[in-house]
Parts: structure tokens; C-alpha cells; sequence
């Protein structure tokens, strides 16, 4: 598990440098972008018993008209066929965005300018929300879907801060 450190080698700001990946273009370091302090280990198990290890944060703070950024870190290293961002409605999740080994990628409708894929790794994944709003604040699930073990999945949440708590 992560645990919060003052050197520079597991700094929250470097953590989120690996996981978004530092040469990315979508980046800028001109521009705010929330995400939580220090990213936590969810462990899962799969279909088939194994244990596995994604690394995701429990909870992302936005104010309204920010850019909020989500990240998934599989750990253990594993033959990911497909990776999927879901947010999680009230009576069924809806898919954000899905993209495959293959690099196909495929935006809900729904979701189309507003969310972007800044990191689509097989390891690990991130997706940017633009100018959150009220309706972006929720769950939103990252699936890996490997082969033999089958998905394994973490969830992180946004929640709005700021004017929105007005």
C-alpha cells in the first residue's frame, strides 16, 4: 500500500507523473488539474481466485469549472485485452470510455468533449473531465479486462467542492 512520504521519489506530484506519464501532450503544467494527495491500493479478487492490485485514488475534489483527473495503476502485471471507465449511475454504470490492445478506442456519446483520454496504457489508464459540473460529481469504475482472469476493477469518486457547496 502507498504510504504517504516527503521524498521527492514518492511524492504525490511524482506518483502522478508515473501514472499519467510525464511526456504526455494532453499535460500542461500551466493548467490545475485536481486529483487526490496520495493514491491508495484497492485489492481485488478475480473470477478465478487470484489476488490483484490496482492502485487508484479513493476520491478526486473538483471545483465547478475545473478539470478533474482520474487514474487506474494496475500493479501486477497482466495480459490486458481492454480497459473501461464507467460512471456509476443511480440504476446502471455508463461507459465513458473503452479502448483495446489494439489501441481502438471508443467515446460515449454522452461523454464526447467533455471527457478525454490522456493515458490509455494496458497497465494503466487516465481520463480527464473537463469543466466539471454538478452532473460530472459520482463514482466512476476503471475495468482491466484480462485474460485468463477476467476484469478487475476499482472505483474512484469525484466530488465537487467550492461554489458548488454554496
Amino acid at each position: 500500500m502507498y504510504e504517504a512520504s516527503t521524498t521527492e521519489k514518492e511524492s504525490p506530484t511524482n506518483i502522478f507523473k508515473l501514472l499519467v506519464g510525464q511526456n504526455n501532450k494532453n499535460i500542461s503544467p500551466n493548467r490545475r488539474y485536481a486529483t487526490a494527495r496520495a493514491p491508495v491500493n484497492i485489492h481485488l479478487s478475480s473470477p478465478s481466485g487470484l489476488n490483484s492490485v490496482i492502485q487508484t485514488q479513493k476520491t478526486v475534489a473538483a471545483a465547478v469549472g475545473e478539470q478533474a483527473c482520474l487514474n487506474c495503476l494496475l500493479i501486477q502485471t497482466k495480459e490486458v485485452l481492454q480497459v473501461t471507465w464507467q460512471k456509476i449511475l443511480p440504476d446502471r454504470e455508463s461507459n465513458v470510455i473503452t479502448y483495446d490492445k489494439y489501441l481502438k478506442k471508443l467515446v460515449n456519446a454522452d461523454f464526447q468533449g467533455k471527457v478525454e483520454l490522456i493515458d490509455a496504457g494496458l497497465q494503466n489508464s487516465s481520463i480527464l473531465i473537463r469543466n466539471v459540473t454538478e452532473e460530472d460529481e459520482g463514482c466512476y469504475r476503471c475495468m482491466f479486462n484480462t485474460y485468463p482472469d477476467g476484469a478487475l476493477i476499482a472505483t474512484t469518486c469525484l466530488k465537487l467542492y467550492g461554489q458548488y457547496l454554496l
